[in-house]
């Protein structure tokens, strides 16, 4: 009779949630880890355990605006851990107890080495907006479809440079245009250029400090982050 495969969550918890916990990270839902930093930046790891014809797992890790509207999480900046790897070369085995202890020994050393320094230079508004920045050559489709431009618009609004935020917030809303207009059936960048447009107008009447409190409290109620703000 075969026995079940080992716990990858508990082991996770047991051999890396210490080195997280010590940069600041907590589990604040199911596989989900995170910690706030510079008072307006969240940053995550998430664990994802499969079964196909081995079991295995994967992470990915992100850092995001917590005063910009998210109903989920992005992986702009960010993508799979450890340094956002090919799919095909970042998963790890946990089929057996060996192959897990040794995978997460792996995570562990892979996080403090290449991981652990990223969210070290993404925990400033200026980090962020240079992670971002430093994507689009990789993903030139961020910037094409504004989504990018729009993030660094509210860090720089954020950081104290309301012209540069407008410049931004511009070229996004001009991308959210292109997108819909180049296939009507992207909603979506219809409803982002109509977002951006809204910015826009807050930025340049001196009220974009209000449109940031209610996406703060929009992104922290959807992504259930109430436990990491305790003593923020």
């Amino acid at each position: 009779m075969s026995s079940s495969p080992p716990s990858v969550s508990k082991a996770f918890n047991a051999m890396v949630l210490p080195a997280l916990g010590a940069d600041g990270f907590r589990q604040y839902a199911g596989k989900e880890y995170g910690r706030v930093v510079d008072g307006v930046l969240f940053q995550f790891l998430v664990l994802h355990v499969r079964s196909v014809m081995h079991r295995e797992f994967f992470l990915e890790f992100g850092c995001m605006l917590l005063p910009e509207p998210h109903s989920h999480l992005v992986l702009q900046p960010g993508g799979r851990f450890p340094d956002d790897c090919p799919r095909s070369t970042s998963s790890f085995r946990a089929d057996t107890v060996d192959r897990l202890n040794a995978s997460l020994r792996a995570v562990r050393e892979a996080y403090q080495s290449i991981t652990a320094p990223w969210f070290r230079r993404c925990a400033t508004l200026d980090g962020f907006i240079g992670a971002l920045e430093a994507e689009v050559p990789r993903k030139p489709y961020l910037m094409r479809v504004g989504h990018a431009s729009f993030s660094i618009a509210c860090a720089h609004h954020l950081a104290g440079r309301n012209a540069v935020a407008i410049n931004h917030c511009q070229a996004a809303q001009e991308q959210f245009r292109l997108q819909f207009a180049e296939a009507p059936v992207r909603e979506w960048a219809r409803d982002c250029e109509g977002k951006a447009e809204a910015y826009l107008h807050a930025l340049e009447e001196g009220a974009a400090d209000r449109l940031h409190e209610e996406w703060a409290q929009h992104t922290i109620g959807h992504l259930r982050l109430e436990p990491l703000l305790d003593g923020v």
